[in-house]
């Protein structure tokens, strides 16, 4: 069985790349912007893709329900990975979670 590759969007050098990419609508070939694109599994060449808000983005929008939407993303790149995945990170960023 060979490795999992995946990409995660927004974090580093190489993550700044494909966010950019992604809003240069080049690397998907599409037109729709990041609020559309997040939380919707792409490929690009053979690659899974996450699209997610950027980390500046966080830092402009501090409300929990922004950050709710990244760490969903982030969930569902850790199920792709097969990691575990407790009650209290499933439930984070929400009330009484």
């Amino acid at each position: 069985m060979s490795a999992l590759k995946i990409g995660i969007n927004g974090f580093g050098r190489i993550g700044r790349l494909v966010y950019q990419a992604i809003a240069d609508q080049g690397l998907l070939g599409k037109t729709i912007g990041i609020t559309r694109l997040r939380g919707n599994w792409k490929t690009y060449r053979g690659t899974p893709l996450m699209p997610t808000y950027h980390p500046a983005y966080l830092l402009r929008n501090q409300a929990p329900s922004e950050k709710r939407r990244v760490w969903e993303d982030m969930l569902r790149v850790m199920e792709k990975l097969g990691l575990p995945i407790s009650e209290k990170q499933r439930n984070y960023f929400l009330k009484g979670g």
